[in-house]
């Protein structure tokens, strides 16, 4: 190792740790301690973004007494071993020693990896105690190869490296070996100024991560990233920078399928059916990204994927809907529960609302699941992906039924005691395949489109969070599946509505000239019954007048 190097960081070391450091560790090698319950033990350390390089390990697991130091969740820690319980004393303030591979693994410029070491040949240096592995937050990742006399360390751990002319500060680099004892400096680039001087690549994960079991970034260290797995990119052996992460939805490129390269300048050219010609993409756009597949038993391998910006996330989006969907699920179980004990559902609009409540509960509590179950395995997300769209849609179709069936009902010429029980039924069969079976056809020919169609028209599958969702400003397959259709049936809707309002004005001024006509003629007979009234009283006046004439006669 770089004797001027390795003088600077122990210098720095043992300004903070002191240099009578003698603690063992507390668990093995590749473990660290992790609380439950107030109760600490060794479990296994799965990231190695901390690690103690100790000769004396294991003193809580060989059972023995004293302190010791390790690991716990994202610091270091001392503890003491008394009596079989591992107590927590103190976090530890210490420097950190910036290596970019784990310990017993050399570092691989070829592929930007980490490689076991099985010779053991790597040497941290003396009284290095305390590592930071990677940079697994840096976005943009250089590597430069040095030698003793190239870098330089100051007071505050701040590395300057000659060829940029730049200064690091800590945590901005790491240093390791290759396989020969090649020294190479690994440093975070503030800015895209890089991607000038050498061909910079977009890696889906962060630096030490790859895909495993889908599109989830776990540490593995060991793949990094390749570019002669593929003849899609040019000159593949040339040095290249790596822009880390991703933050859109991926699709998978297939060579078979697509018309794609990747040019010796990282400039990512494309043909897209949808404008009938080849676009550019440049290291700005994050139009593509390469990574690493293990998903186990069939895919151990690097590929190329499309990157199709996300502009909301999904996460935020369930994040406001998720409650909203709950509540609603519980008054539509009220809702359906009403309808059953007060015997609506014996009725024909009914049993139409009910189908229409099921459809929406139904859809509803599966959209609520996936929105707390974000990572699901790829058939559960597959599978209920297709089910959610299925039923969320089912939902409209119902909608529309009701719709439909109101303005029937209210045009229908028959009388309704005349209409039987089994026409009803019958007419409630065929609503129901309707109902059903459109929303089964349409999620059966997009799940088609999703395996076989070019991606400017199919819907992504998103691993995430399973549900179709539209994925570039170029893709139609939001509006082919979801636009359009839901887009006729409130259309139908509104037409039905407009019909049934009108019918209904209709009927109402009909009834009320009918009405009107009643009064008129009951106005008449009355006024009738009073010229009668008055004409009885006159011919009873004149009666009475003549018997009194005929009195004074006599």
């Amino acid at each position: 190792m770089s004797v001027l190097l390795a003088f600077l960081l122990i210098f720095n070391i043992e300004l903070s740790t002191g240099s009578n450091f003698h603690y063992p560790k507390c668990c093995n090698s590749e473990e660290m301690v992790k609380e439950n319950n107030s109760i600490y033990g060794c479990v296994e350390n799965r990231n190695l973004r901390l690690q103690i390089h100790s000769q004396e390990k294991n003193l809580f697991n060989n059972f023995e007494n004293g302190f010791c130091v390790d690991i716990i969740e994202n610091h270091f820690a001392l503890f003491e071993s008394d009596n079989e319980t591992l107590k927590h004393k103190t976090n530890l303030s210490v420097f950190q020693y910036p290596k970019c591979c784990p310990l017993n693994y050399y570092y691989d410029p070829n592929f930007h990896s980490c490689s076991k070491s099985y010779e053991n040949n790597f040497t941290t240096p003396s009284g290095v105690h305390f590592l930071r592995i990677g940079l697994p937050k840096c976005d943009l990742i250089a590597d430069y190869r040095v030698e003793s006399s190239e870098v330089f360390l100051d007071e505050n751990n701040a590395l300057f490296v000659p060829e940029p002319n730049k200064t690091y500060s800590s945590g901005k680099y790491c240093y390791d070996e290759n396989e020969n004892g090649t020294h190479y400096i690994r440093v975070c680039e503030n800015s895209y100024e890089i991607c000038d001087r050498v061909r910079c690549i977009h890696k889906c994960c962060m630096d030490g991560q790859s895909f495993v079991n889908g599109a989830k970034c776990e540490d593995t260290y060991v793949h990094g990233i390749s570019l002669n797995f593929t003849e899609r990119i040019e000159y593949p052996y040339d040095n290249f920078a790596v822009i880390h992460g991703h933050n859109c939805i991926l699709y998978q490129l297939s060579e078979t399928k697509f018309a794609y390269h990747l040019d010796p300048q990282g400039i990512f050219h494309m043909y897209e059916d949808i404008a009938d010609q080849t676009k550019s993409y440049n290291i700005h756009d994050q139009a593509y990204c390469v990574e690493h597949v293990d998903k186990k038993p069939t895919i151990f391998q690097y590929m190329f994927f499309r990157c199709f910006p996300q502009v909301v996330s999904i996460k935020v989006k369930f994040l406001f809907t998720r409650w909203a969907m709950l509540a609603s699920c519980i008054c539509l179980v009220l809702t359906i529960v009403a309808y059953t004990i007060t015997s609506e559902i014996r009725t024909f609009f009914g049993k139409i609302l009910i189908s229409y409540c099921a459809a929406l509960l139904l859809g509803f509590a599966c959209l609520s699941y996936l929105s707390f179950d974000l990572y699901s395995k790829d058939l559960v997300c597959r599978i209920m992906g297709t089910l959610g769209f299925y039923l969320i849609f089912s939902s409209f179709t119902w909608l529309n039924i009701m719709c439909f069936d109101i303005y029937y009902t209210f045009s229908s010429s028959s009388p309704l005691e005349n209409k039987r029980c089994s026409k009803k039924w019958r007419r409630f069969i065929y609503y129901s395949i309707y109902a059903w079976g459109l929303p089964l056809v349409l999620s059966l020919v997009c799940e088609l489109y999703l395996n076989h169609v070019s991606p400017m028209y199919s819907t992504k599958l998103i691993r995430t969070n399973c549900i179709f969702q539209k994925s570039d400003k170029d893709a139609y397959a939001d509006l082919i599946f979801s636009t359009i259709p839901l887009t006729v049936l409130e259309i139908s809707n509104v037409i039905f509505f407009v019909k049934t309002v009108r019918y209904y004005l209709n009927v109402k001024v009909q009834v009320m000239k009918v009405n009107e006509g009643k009064i008129y003629g009951q106005d008449v007979k009355n006024r009738l019954e009073k010229y009668k009234e008055r004409l009885m009283s006159f011919r009873l006046l004149c009666s009475l007048k003549q018997s009194c004439i005929d009195d004074t006669l006599l």
